[in-house]
């Protein structure tokens, strides 16, 4: 979406969502956030995606299917700006950003926000900034070394670089149709999406069937060999026959032995190979059971080949009927055949909140100490670097998060998030951060600052001392550890 084309809608959209309340924040994808908002008695939903061939933002009459329990991205939006209202929509000139301020339902200053919406191909981002500019959060965080300047919670946002930068600006829409800008941004952007989604999501498909004819065949062939060498195998009974008529003339040590073979027409000499560690009787009944053995494989392998091929000629007509889609629905139901017929593997995403697996708990004895935290949520400690070393390689979970007393010797703390369906409250996050100040060296202090980082941030170098870790990405929280109103007790 280029700056014209952002001015357009955006003007048009004042006139309808000035002085409106954001009613509710859904985010079907790790790309698209969506704003209900309340104005003069309608409802209206404002599309901003950041897909990078596509970025975007317009009024949208289209539903999107949201995840079982909301991303952290939306979850930090609806704790900040549910029920706040709009008080001003202005585009940055010449450039594809617009920005949203935002005050809360109590018109406290101190609840100023800024959504700030950067439409510039694949830098493309949604920056939740307070009234005087400093990040919040974002939808993806920037260090210094990985972008054009910093994203990162805490610190002020810089503006991005001029558009001469080489940023995209093509307008894909430059007439409206006779309908309004934001109606015909809708309808044309999604027709685009859906299109790109279908052709990609084909290929998607195509790939995993043709992957799994190609290990057919594969498994044809390997069942081809079998068939070979358990034929040679079989075809050797007589020779087993014939070491039995020479008996006599077999010992042990010998390596081969040189017999008449009456099975042939005329009787031939042939040489039989032979184990010089076992007996003759040893070696007649080894040739005997690979005979047996070889008889058995040639059995299964002809009833087991017609199978994997009748599969193969089945993956040719998935390969067809995948061809022939030509819109989402009809994609969707046949990815379902397909995750059925086990072709693909289930998607992992529909199937959250249907039963997750729980996590852990500490066992008597070990050096982990569990809390019963603020809202439901559980935090856990260690009371040793052995206890510490637990909480990151056997407790933590990709979206817990983690406190340490910064650049102090102290306890690991975790308040454990994944698989509870919702997002730990400011309050929360806070006790715990006060838990990991009092079970460091500088609990005396009047403040301590504790970094909390996701685990998935979180490592443990190799060959590292006991309760070592690396943090990659974190936040810095400053606590007053002597605060006693926090639920928690230890």
């Amino acid at each position: 979406m280029g700056p014209q084309l952002l001015n357009n809608i955006v003007q048009e959209a004042k006139t309808l969502l000035l002085g409106a309340v954001i009613s509710k924040i859904t985010q079907p994808d790790a790309r698209r956030v969506i704003l209900k908002l309340f104005s003069r008695g309608r409802d209206f939903s404002l599309l901003i995606s950041v897909r990078p061939d596509m970025p975007r933002m317009h009024l949208t009459g289209k539903k999107y299917k949201n995840p079982p329990s909301p991303l952290r991205f939306c979850a930090l939006l609806r704790s900040r700006l549910t029920n706040a209202r709009v008080e001003a929509i202005r585009v940055i000139e010449g450039e594809a950003i617009s920005e949203i301020s935002l005050r809360s339902k109590t018109g406290d200053a101190a609840e100023c926000h800024k959504l700030v919406i950067e439409l510039t191909g694949k830098s493309s981002n949604i920056i939740l900034t307070d009234g005087a500019g400093i990040v919040v959060d974002a939808l993806k965080l920037f260090d210094a070394e990985d972008s054009v300047r910093r994203v990162t919670p805490g610190e002020l946002l810089a503006p991005l670089p001029p558009a001469s930068s080489g940023r995209p600006s093509r307008e894909l829409l430059t007439e409206k149709g006779g309908k309004t800008w934001n109606e015909a941004a809708d309808e044309a952007f999604n027709s685009i999406e859906e299109a790109s989604d279908l052709k990609l999501e084909k290929r998607r498909l195509e790939r995993s069937v043709r992957a799994r004819a190609k290990k057919l065949r594969k498994k044809i062939e390997n069942l081809h060999g079998d068939m070979e060498r358990a034929s040679a195998a079989t075809r050797r009974s007589h020779l087993a026959e014939n070491l039995v008529a020479n008996f006599s003339n077999l010992k042990r040590g010998m390596k081969e032995v040189t017999v008449t073979d009456y099975y042939k027409d005329p009787p031939e000499e042939v040489t039989v190979p032979l184990d010089p560690k076992l007996s003759p009787q040893e070696n007649i009944d080894t040739l005997f059971k690979r005979v047996k053995k070889g008889k058995k494989t040639l059995k299964f392998t002809k009833q087991r080949l017609p199978s994997i091929e009748k599969e193969v000629a089945e993956t040719e007509e998935w390969l067809a009927k995948t061809g022939k889609v030509e819109t989402l629905d009809e994609l969707t139901i046949l990815r379902d055949a397909l995750e059925r017929a086990g072709y693909i593997p289930k998607d992992k995403r529909a199937q959250q909140g249907r039963g997750t697996k729980a996590a852990p708990q500490p066992k008597p004895g070990e050096p982990v100490k569990t809390i019963a935290g603020p809202e439901g949520f559980t935090i856990l400690y260690g009371k040793s670097s052995a206890g510490n070393d637990l909480l990151v390689k056997k407790y933590g979970r990709k979206r817990d998060l983690w406190f340490h007393a910064r650049d102090s010797p102290g306890a690991h703390v975790l308040l454990k998030v994944e698989g509870t369906g919702k997002e730990p409250s400011r309050a929360t996050i806070e006790e715990a951060a006060r838990i990991a100040a009092k079970l460091s060296r500088e609990k005396q202090a009047g403040k301590v600052e504790v970094i909390c980082a996701e685990m998935r941030f979180v490592r443990k170098p190799k060959g590292s001392k006991p309760g070592q870790v690396t943090v990659e990405r974190f936040k810095s929280i400053l606590i007053d550890p002597h605060r006693a109103d926090g639920p928690a007790r230890f």
